[in-house]
């Protein structure tokens, strides 16, 4: 409820206040819940580091921080070879509250976490969706399950012995059917050892992947827009701006911060139609909108959407 009243206190906003900068879309595993896992349909790349430096320039340039920074999309942003780089130059230019990487921890030893402590990183997410070996090789098509909580724990136990409280560690648990068996045994290993536990349920983004079920997303219910527009900005690592960071394949491409600057494409007459988009229920004229589930672990704020944009138009 109070995320929703900031909503409405600050929207529309001049520049994001969350934004995904992606690193690299290769990945490491073959997670049975990614759309990693399947054939490629956009080639794997690596963010270079000159319009990385781009980027965060021109967030520091601005008056405000931003509140959250990401450095995760569609790949595992320890394979980049400047990741330790891209944290510290965040974290030196102060341009958000929180700097946060997602990983699945395959590639996080000990110099990469003692790195992340000594250069400030507020937060880690570790995607982990197992309790055991057996089950961790069926979904993530790697037997890499000791190797990562070895690492997990090695993390704390350094940031223990620095003396230090970051990063926060978020432990991740994505609800599938062949892990889902193992959900408490999950919450009853970790409670304690990290931060804090989250439990996902799963979902196809957008389309891109065929599963057999889509947990608590698929039950029915009316829609409304994805607030996600109005206040998140995802930059994959070519520097093409994608709607929401379930744009797996790159289908909603409004921009390029490669071409333009952050400010000119969160603005820009392209996010504007999607939004007014989502504002009218347009919903199927979009193709990654038209299949999302996603949207409903988002904040609700249709009402105040349709009586804000109440006398607006973009002409076609």
């Amino acid at each position: 409820m109070a995320r929703q009243m900031y909503l409405r206190m600050k929207i529309p906003m001049d520049f994001p206040i969350i934004i995904n900068v992606d690193p690299t879309n290769a990945c490491n595993l073959l997670c049975t819940m990614c759309p990693n896992s399947q054939p490629p349909s956009v080639k794997k790349r690596f963010l270079d580091m000159d319009l990385y430096e781009k980027i965060v320039s021109e967030i520091s340039a601005r008056k405000k921080r931003i509140y959250r920074f990401f450095l995760v999309k569609d790949g595992e942003p320890l394979l980049h070879k400047n990741i330790i780089d891209m944290v510290a130059l965040a974290k030196e230019k102060n341009i958000s509250q929180i700097v946060t990487v997602v990983t699945n921890g395959v590639l996080l030893d000990s110099r990469k976490s003692r790195a992340f402590i000594e250069c400030g990183l507020d937060d880690i997410g570790i995607s982990l969706d197992a309790a055991s070996r057996e089950t961790y090789l069926k979904t993530k098509g790697r037997d890499s399950y000791d190797a990562v909580v070895d690492n997990i724990l090695h993390l704390q136990e350094m940031k223990k012995s620095m003396r230090k409280k970051r990063p926060v560690v978020r432990l991740k648990f994505v609800e599938t059917p062949e892990n889902t068996q193992e959900k408490q045994a999950f919450i009853k290993k970790w409670k304690g050892k990290v931060e804090k536990l989250e439990i996902n349920p799963l979902h196809d983004w957008a389309g891109s992947m065929r599963l057999d079920q889509t947990g608590e997303l698929k039950q029915k219910s009316e829609r409304y827009p994805c607030s996600l527009l109005w206040y998140t900005m995802v930059i994959n690592c070519d520097g093409s701006v994608s709607l929401c960071c379930i744009d797996y394949g790159w289908k909603t491409v409004v921009g390029n911060v490669r071409e333009k600057s952050l400010s000119d494409v969160w603005n820009s007459r392209e996010m504007e139609e999607v939004r007014m988009r989502h504002v009218r229920g347009d919903y199927d004229q979009l193709p990654v909108c038209n299949t999302c589930t996603y949207w409903k672990i988002k904040e609700n704020i249709r009402d105040f959407l349709k009586k804000k944009y109440k006398n607006q138009e973009i002409s076609e």
